[in-house]
């Protein structure tokens, strides 16, 4: 299919656009939204949890990175140039790291 062929639904378009713009429910943007006590990413402890963190750089998440994006550790910008962003928008599901319905019913961020 032609890349305007595939097609990003429901929440998988939410996804895509806070991956795209950074304005996403990680502990980065919402510690600066006064949301979260801390930028710390929750996996790994260790570092801010960014969208570049998330996508390519945990540690916590590598095994979940290489079965979704062939990777252990990449940098955000060859992320998105070497996979679809529907193979994208998987990965934070599936790393359990985007918020729950409650949070959004308590926080309003959708």
């Amino acid at each position: 299919k032609q890349w305007y062929q595939r097609r990003v639904r429901g929440s998988g378009y939410r996804t895509a656009t806070h991956l795209i713009t950074g304005h996403a429910r990680l502990n980065h943007h919402l510690h600066k939204m006064t949301v979260t006590d801390s930028p710390i990413c929750l996996s790994c402890e260790t570092e801010e949890e960014t969208v570049a963190h998330l996508l390519g750089q945990c540690p916590a998440h590598a095994l979940t990175r290489m079965e979704f994006l062939n990777t252990y550790h990449d940098s955000l910008l060859n992320i998105f140039k070497h996979n679809n962003i529907l193979k994208i928008v998987k990965y934070p599901n599936r790393t359990g790291r985007f918020q729950t319905e409650e949070f959004i019913h308590t926080t309003g961020m959708t």
